[in-house]
């Protein structure tokens, strides 16, 4: 298998995470939809995330979730009042 696509492999296992704890913290579906996709992006192309050790992955992810949901929120508060 190519390094590429197990990676995406390996990584599709994180999707439910990412996606629940940015729901979790944005309390709306499409703005974690869309959160959970640019963490999913960063922590693909996140050397450090590759190599910490399988369980200590999922609290590396709730630290990289907090910034993206922030500015999401962010984001969705300046689109409402434009």
């Amino acid at each position: 298998m190519l390094p590429f696509q197990n990676q995406v492999d390996r990584l599709r296992k994180y999707e439910p995470v990412c996606y629940t704890i940015c729901f979790t913290l944005l309390r709306d579906e499409q703005n974690a939809a869309l959160a959970a996709q640019q963490l999913l992006l960063q922590l693909f192309n996140d050397h450090h995330f590759w190599k910490l050790e399988e369980n200590k992955r999922d609290r590396y992810v709730l630290r990289a979730a907090g910034p993206i949901c922030c500015e999401q929120l962010k984001n969705t508060r300046y689109m409402k009042t434009s």
